[in-house]
C-alpha cells in the first residue's frame, strides 16, 4: 500500500509539472508586446484624428453643466468681474422658477433635449458681459467649421406688467496665437427665436486657440439676456 501511494504521489506531480511547462511554453509564445509605434506616448503632438480616424477629440466644451447663476460649463470663465452669467433652460433663466422665460418662437428639441442647459450671458448698453473658453485640438493646415446657436429671451417681470429688454447683439472673437478675428452676430429683429450661425476656423501652428464671446445690451437701466448653445462636436474638420 506505502509502495501504490509513492507511486500516485510521483505521477502527480509529474502531471502537474507537465502541465505548468506547458502554460509556461504556451505563454512565452502566444504574448504579444506591444509594438512601440502603438503606444500613446509614440503619438504625442500627433494629430490622434489622422493616427486613428476612429478617435474623437474634443474641440470645445459644450455648453452644459448644472443650472443656476454664476454656474458656468467646464473651461469656461468670465472676462471681468461682477458679470451676469450662468446656465439656463428652455423654461427659466439660470433655472429660476421665479424668471420665467417668455418662451422663443422656435426651439433645439434635437440638440437640448428636455432638461438641456445653455450659457446666458446679462449684460446693460453700458456695462459688457463675456466669457472666454480654449479652444483645442485644431491643427495646422486644417479647416474648421464652428457651429453654435444664439438667441435673446425676454423674461417677465415678477410683478405688474413687462418684461426685460432683448440684447442688441452677440460679438465671437477667436483669438489664434498669431492673429484674431471678430465676428458680429446682430439680434436685431431676431429677437425671441434661436439662430443658427457658423464661423470657419483656420488651424495655425498652435493646437490651441481662445474664444471670447460678449454680449451688447440695449437698455442702460435693465439688464438684457442673450443666449449661447454650443453642442457637443460643434467644431468640425471640413478640409
Amino acid at each position: 500500500m506505502v509502495q501504490i501511494t509513492k507511486s500516485l504521489s510521483f505521477m502527480a506531480s509529474a502531471a502537474c509539472l507537465s502541465t505548468m511547462l506547458f502554460m509556461s511554453s504556451c505563454s512565452k509564445e502566444d504574448a504579444v508586446t506591444p509594438s512601440p509605434e502603438a503606444t500613446i506616448a509614440s503619438v504625442q503632438g500627433v494629430n490622434l484624428r489622422e493616427y486613428n480616424p476612429l478617435i474623437s477629440v474634443q474641440k470645445i466644451h459644450p455648453t452644459i453643466g448644472q443650472l443656476g447663476l454664476g454656474s458656468l460649463p467646464s473651461g469656461y470663465t468670465l472676462t471681468g468681474s461682477n458679470m451676469t452669467a450662468g446656465l439656463s433652460n428652455a423654461t427659466y433663466l439660470f433655472g429660476n422658477s421665479a424668471q420665467p422665460w417668455i418662451p422663443a418662437t422656435n426651439s433645439l428639441p434635437d440638440l437640448l433635449g428636455q432638461n438641456g442647459t445653455f450659457l446666458t450671458l446679462g449684460a446693460t448698453k453700458d456695462n459688457l458681459s463675456g466669457v472666454h473658453v480654449k479652444i483645442k485640438n485644431i491643427f495646422e493646415g486644417k479647416t474648421y467649421k464652428f457651429t453654435y446657436y444664439v438667441s435673446t429671451m425676454a423674461v417677465k417681470y415678477s410683478s405688474g406688467p413687462g418684461q426685460t429688454p432683448y440684447a442688441s447683439s452677440f460679438i465671437f472673437s477667436y483669438i489664434a496665437p498669431v492673429s484674431g478675428n471678430n465676428y458680429s452676430l446682430s439680434l436685431a429683429g431676431k429677437e425671441n427665436q434661436w439662430i443658427a450661425n457658423s464661423i470657419e476656423l483656420n488651424g495655425n501652428s498652435s493646437t490651441i486657440g481662445d474664444l471670447v464671446i460678449k454680449l451688447l445690451g440695449k437698455n442702460s437701466n435693465a439688464t438684457s439676456y442673450g443666449n449661447i448653445f454650443i453642442p457637443v462636436n460643434a467644431i468640425q474638420e471640413v478640409k
